[in-house]
């Protein structure tokens, strides 16, 4: 199974940038991301996964840690970002989306997320722990 990129994408106000599914009945979160294409980097796969995602141009982040998710690697990244909004790029997302199978980009306060069906749960668990001390001015990307 070919392995996954995911963002941990903050903005100054000490939030981060998830996707509420909205998929027939389901109603949950993830985290952006996707899968790392043959022969691509994960860290090309991190900017490619950002900006179809999010329209954020990724110039600077950091691997944060990994783990076995439903029996595929799932890299984790962390980037800090402007006070901008966020909107889905020209991604497959966009394609896909429709009145039975919604993507919503939102901010939401970092304190929420250990409220929220956020998947992988033991990702979500992991960010809870690292961002209580995050330094939201370290790393920059541009909308």
């Amino acid at each position: 199974m070919k392995p996954r990129v995911s963002l941990l994408l903050i903005n100054p106000k000490r939030e981060i940038l998830l996707i509420h599914r909205i998929k027939e009945e389901r109603d949950y979160w993830v985290f952006p991301g996707g899968g790392v294409e043959q022969g691509e980097s994960l860290l090309t796969a991190a900017q490619r996964e950002a900006l179809e995602e999010t329209s954020f141009v990724l110039q600077q982040f950091s691997p944060v840690f990994s783990l076995l998710n439903m029996g595929r690697r799932e890299h984790f990244f962390v980037a800090n970002v402007d006070n901008i909004p966020a909107r889905l790029g020209n991604g497959p997302e966009l394609e896909k989306q429709n009145i039975r199978n919604r993507y919503e980009l939102v901010w939401l306060p970092f304190e929420q997320l250990s409220t929220l069906e956020l998947y992988p749960m033991d990702a979500r668990d992991i960010a809870v722990t690292l961002l209580v001390d995050v330094e939201t001015d370290s790393v920059q990307i541009h909308g």
